[in-house]
């Protein structure tokens, strides 16, 4: 009878977005694929069977799930980091838009939203008191914004007007993955005064008052 070799191919599979391994041995062919942390084996034909059945000795199956671990290691890590970082650049993006519009307010107005009025107010004009009582906020025109975004991790966005760190303007944050102040990686504060560019003068921002005497 003539001897039957086995042997084993990697690949990449392009329907379960998986690494997979080909083995063939003993008149039979076998595809060992990593999914979602488990490991399943299944025929050609479909069928599942067990190691034995398939003339792999325990070594072989041993070595082939290392190699599927490793690649495993590999892939999983890259895959968290690029999730990571889109929920920050899709925060740092709200936050400019925010922020853009909130300097068109202050054209509109001669001032920001107070913290009391908060985002909200680049929807629905303010009240302002006066002579003849509550009135809408001269200037206003509004809407600013379609819809008040949430951040990234389902939290709303942090508005603060005078700021503790802006006292002139606002302070306008997320506070990350954690929802709680400071933090590092996820976690960490995106601030517009740090990780969003600023409106260049004449861009969105007022112009510097004239110098008395000049």
């Amino acid at each position: 009878m003539k001897e039957q070799r086995a042997f084993s191919q990697g690949y990449w599979n392009q329907e379960t977005h998986s690494p997979a391994i080909c083995l063939a041995g003993a008149g039979q062919r076998f595809n060992l694929e990593w999914n979602g942390g488990f490991v399943s084996m299944r025929s050609m034909h479909g069928t599942r069977r067990r190691a034995q059945a398939s003339g792999f000795t325990l070594i072989e199956i041993m070595v082939v799930v290392v190699i599927l671990g490793i690649l495993a290691a590999m892939v999983l890590p890259k895959v968290v980091q690029r999730t990571s970082d889109a929920k920050k650049n899709a925060a740092k993006s709200d936050i400019s838009t925010i922020v853009s519009q909130l300097e068109q307010f202050f054209l509109d107005t001669g001032r920001y939203p107070t913290t009391e009025e908060g985002l909200p107010a680049l929807l629905t004009a303010p009240s302002s008191e006066g002579t003849d009582g509550a009135t809408t906020l001269s200037g206003w025109k509004g809407p600013y914004l379609n819809k008040l975004p949430k951040d990234p991790w389902g939290n709303d966005y942090v508005y603060e007007s005078p700021g503790t760190v802006n006292t002139d303007s606002y302070d306008l944050l997320s506070y990350g993955a954690d929802n709680a102040e400071g933090g590092e990686g996820d976690n960490a504060d995106i601030q517009s005064w740090t990780d969003v560019a600023q409106p260049a003068e004449g861009e969105g921002q007022p112009a510097a008052p004239p110098t008395p005497g000049a």
